[in-house]
């Protein structure tokens, strides 16, 4: 019994401290992960103001239009990046891919909007 007990004490601390770091790693992921994507949204950011730059000289309705549209997303998910919650690594990793998707989508629409 009594070793029954030492072992169960070893047990507990041990997935305690395996908590703590499993923890510690999220958070650094999702501190690297902001940054990587504030980045990402500073990029898309910068080709909108060249977008709106080519604007004011062609300027058509379409063009305003998909401006408009592009700024729209780039507020959504910066409003969702500021936002995010550390919810658990299943819900964390999800969100990441997610989010990593819809902000590589935008630069894509931004750069094929460039390229017109």
């Amino acid at each position: 019994m009594k070793k029954f007990i030492i072992l169960a004490a070893l047990f507990i601390s041990g997935s305690l401290a395996f908590s703590s770091e499993t923890a510690k790693g999220i958070k650094k992921d999702y501190e690297q992960f902001k940054q990587e994507m504030s980045a990402e949204l500073e990029k898309a950011e910068k080709k909108i103001e060249v977008l709106k730059e080519k604007a004011k000289t062609k300027g058509s309705e379409t063009q305003d239009k998909a401006i408009a549209e592009l700024e729209q997303t780039r507020d959504e998910l910066k409003a969702k990046l500021a936002e995010t919650k550390k919810s658990g690594k299943s819900n964390w990793q999800k969100f990441k891919r997610n989010f990593a998707k819809s902000v590589d989508n935008l630069n894509k629409k931004v750069q094929k909007s460039l390229e017109q």
